[in-house]
C-alpha cells in the first residue's frame, strides 16, 4: 500500500508533515510482517502485523524525522522530488 498526498512544490522543509512523502507498507514473505518505509527519506524503519498499525508508525517516525531536520535547519528533499525519484 502506498499512501501519497498531493505534491507540493516547495522545497522548504517547515510545516511538510509525512503524507507529501511516498509512504509505503509492503508484506515481507521472509519476516511474516509488514514493513514500513519512506524512499528518500528512511529505509525499512517499522514492522507489524497489521497494515493499519505499520502505516501509523511510519507516519510517525517521517514527522520526527522532518520536525529533527527543521529544527536542525537541515536540507529536507522537496516532497515532488523524492517520488520522481522513485518512479524513475
Amino acid at each position: 500500500m502506498t499512501q501519497n498526498a498531493p505534491m507540493l512544490h516547495d522545497s522548504s522543509p517547515k510545516n511538510k508533515t509525512a503524507l507529501e512523502y511516498p509512504l509505503i507498507v509492503r508484506w515481507s514473505e521472509e519476516d511474516q510482517a509488514f514493513i514500513g518505509s519512506c524512499p528518500g527519506i528512511i529505509g525499512p524503519c517499522c514492522h507489524g502485523q497489521d497494515r493499519g498499525h505499520v502505516l501509523r508508525q511510519l507516519v510517525q517516525i517521517v514527522n520526527d524525522w522532518l520536525a529533527d531536520e527543521e529544527a536542525t535547519e537541515s536540507g529536507v528533499a522537496p516532497s515532488w522530488a523524492t517520488e520522481q525519484e522513485t518512479t524513475a
